[in-house]
């Protein structure tokens, strides 16, 4: 009996395996930003059915779409708009088609190349306007950064309340109801996400689901990390960046923790010798390293700034930050022991 792997190939050699055969790798393309629009629509079916049936007919076992936060829920908090992902996912089931899900909560436009904007919802663009100190990341010069809500406000309540943040606004804020109870920005991220899988609960779960795998946006361009280097602040590769650790909170957070230990003089700001946004490492004194300033004080104020549980880091320092949000280096006294100073320097590794 012929080999079903060789008999109907040309001169006796195998066919290459489905994407979907065991051991195959499943490819999933990225659909451009802006299939969905600002307005909540699916932009150019008509084009885009083509170019799915290519992609299909090349082997590709789906696609993957960003699903905005400003998109989704730009007509008023609690209110989500699914039609155009759910139009969606009905043309990639009858072209036979799975799906990769980006829940993307950040602004899109700040990175590189990005030709297409979508801001956070409006709503939430009023509560920052009522609270700009408290609700952005700041950097050292106290530019804030719209990107993404501050991770030292994931637990501050924002008033639900449609308006711009004039003073006309200000008057119809006094004088009305708030349209949704006040929500922390990880409780609004929480209601989104509940009530995505509710809305798409076949798609899921279903015996032959289209949505193969959900990811989690958690902060600029998705990642969970500070907007450092953003372009529009004039930020070039391979400049270091700056800490963005200024706006109200993050500093009230940094204050606590030092004054928790005894040391207020820790707690009055970021770090002082990280240089600018286009510094190289070596030109700064806290990132500096082969020239002989990696030593106690360098690396014990990189210490201070690191995760819970970093084993290098003491622990009567690592201890301080228990959450997420407080994961930043500060400027440090001479005399304290995470710079090398006090009776007891801890060593360096």
């Amino acid at each position: 009996m012929d080999d079903p792997t060789t008999s109907d190939s040309p001169r006796g050699l195998p066919q290459p395996s489905p994407p979907t055969a065991k051991g195959g790798v499943p490819v999933y393309v990225m659909l451009p930003l802006d299939t969905v629009s600002r307005e909540g629509t699916l932009r150019s079916v008509h084009a885009l059915e083509p170019r799915l049936v290519a992609l299909k007919d090349a082997g590709v076992e789906g696609v993957m779409i960003d699903v905005w936060w400003g998109i989704v829920e730009r007509c008023g908090p609690g209110r989500y708009d699914w039609s155009a992902y759910s139009t969606l996912m009905e043309l990639l089931k009858r072209l036979g088609l799975k799906l990769h899900v980006v829940l993307s909560f950040h602004a899109c436009g700040a990175n590189r190349d990005d030709d297409y904007h979508v801001s956070l919802p409006s709503w939430v663009e009023s509560a920052v306007q009522r609270d700009a100190d408290g609700l952005l990341f700041k950097d050292r010069a106290g530019t804030s950064s719209d990107e993404y809500l501050s991770l030292w406000a994931d637990g501050a309540p924002m008033p639900m309340i449609a308006g711009n943040g004039d003073d006309d606004d200000e008057i119809h804020l006094a004088q009305s109801t708030p349209l949704h109870p006040p929500r922390t920005p990880l409780e609004c991220y929480r209601d989104l996400m509940k009530a995505f899988s509710e809305r798409f609960n076949r798609e899921l779960n279903g015996t032959d689901k289209l949505i193969t795998e959900v990811l989690i946006g958690c902060g600029p361009c998705g990642e969970l990390r500070y907007p450092a280097y953003a372009a529009n602040r004039g930020w070039v590769f391979p400049g270091v960046g700056e800490f963005q650790c200024y706006d109200r909170r993050a500093l009230e957070s940094l204050a606590n923790a030092a004054n928790s230990v005894g040391r207020p003089e820790w707690g009055k700001g970021g770090p002082h010798d990280a240089g600018s946004y286009n510094s190289r490492p070596d030109e700064t004194g806290f990132f500096a390293n082969g020239r002989g300033v990696f030593g106690s004080n360098q690396k014990q104020a990189g210490q201070f700034g690191g995760t819970p549980g970093n084993s290098g880091a003491p622990s009567s320092t690592s201890s301080l930050f228990t959450s997420r949000s407080m994961m930043l280096p500060t400027t440090l006294a001479p005399d304290s022991p995470v710079a090398g100073g006090g009776p007891n320097p801890p060593r360096a590794l």
